[in-house]
């Protein structure tokens, strides 16, 4: 994982928690059916196999990928930014019946490496390293959706290997992500959150991106269907 991708933890690393179910549905939070959770595995290792490269690599709207099934709601580095529908920086405008694709968290196997990086195709090891103290150590990843919480799970985990090697050197990527239903027309609120304390934050050089051995973060985007 390179300078770059760790500065951009700041505003993408969203995740993790101690979450063991695949899903955590609770009074007050969205129904998971309303905005499509879970799609399938397979689903959501398409989408970080098709995405992977733009998510690692500057996010500007001339390096959006092509010709793919859904909407990616991104931050762009710089705020003064137009993203790839046109709208400012974290705003997104898109056409009645888009999917949109959120990715929570993502990482992959450029250096520095986190922790005990596990090996593609192997999930047990996937989801250990991802939940457990040692490693990562998630201990809440969030979608909440015009104020209705939905919280993500090990069913929303992948890692797949890369064809070619990602703009930071990677070969292996992986992503806490959700695909969700069409919007209905007007204004959205899509707002991500996540926490993550592994021990793994806290081995050198990580401190210096993780004061405190932690990372907390949320981000809002606003989604305009037309």
């Amino acid at each position: 994982m390179n300078s770059r991708k760790l500065a951009c933890l700041r505003n993408t690393f969203a995740v993790f928690g101690l979450l063991m179910m695949s899903l955590v549905s609770t009074p007050g939070m969205a129904d998971p059916s309303k905005h499509g959770f879970p799609p399938s595995l397979e689903q959501l290792e398409q989408a970080a196999e098709l995405t992977a490269a733009f998510n690692v690599g500057p996010r500007t709207a001339d390096l959006y990928p092509a010709d793919l099934p859904f909407q990616i709601l991104y931050t762009p580095f710089d705020q003064n930014t137009v993203n790839n529908t046109g709208g400012l920086f974290t705003t997104f405008l898109v056409r009645t019946g888009t999917r949109l694709y959120v990715p929570v968290i993502f990482n992959d196997n450029s250096l520095p490496i986190i922790g005990d990086f596990p090996p593609t195709g192997d999930r047990e090891a996937l989801i250990h390293y991802i939940f457990s103290q040692e490693q990562l150590g998630v201990e809440y990843a969030r979608i909440t959706i015009d104020g209705q919480t939905t919280s993500l799970g090990p069913k929303h985990v992948v890692q797949v290997a890369v064809p070619s090697p990602l703009p930071d050197g990677a070969t292996d990527y992986q992503a806490i992500a959700a695909i969700l239903t069409p919007l209905q027309k007007g204004t959205h609120t899509v707002e991500i959150s996540g926490r993550a304390s592994g021990d793994a934050l806290s081995e050198p050089p990580f401190p210096d991106f993780f004061p405190g051995g932690f990372f907390e973060f949320s981000t809002t985007y606003t989604v305009i269907v037309d």
